[in-house]
């Protein structure tokens, strides 16, 4: 989950302290967004954040690409259904 971007922007930094390629992906399950996020991650080399659909969109000047969770869920449901999941180990 991506909150405020501290942890995301942390990271990146450590990684481009160690010399690592100036280019970035962020991968959360959830986008929040939430207070200065935008302003911490900015001026980091991000090329894109992919997030799910499982909150509202808000408006970011990030590269953010929001991937819907409905198929994955329609597809959990089918094979549940039908009785495709397979047994849990002990």
């Amino acid at each position: 989950m991506l909150s405020t971007g501290g942890t995301v922007a942390a990271s990146i930094n450590a990684l481009l302290a160690t010399g690592c390629t100036p280019r970035a992906i962020a991968v959360v399950s959830q986008g929040l967004f939430v207070g200065r996020a935008e302003h911490a991650l900015l001026p980091l080399p991000i090329q894109h954040i992919l997030t799910t659909d499982s909150l509202a969109e808000r408006p970011s000047s990030l590269p953010v690409e929001v991937h819907s969770l409905g198929p994955l869920v329609a597809e959990a449901i089918r094979r549940l259904h039908n009785g495709l999941v397979p047994p849990q180990r002990p």
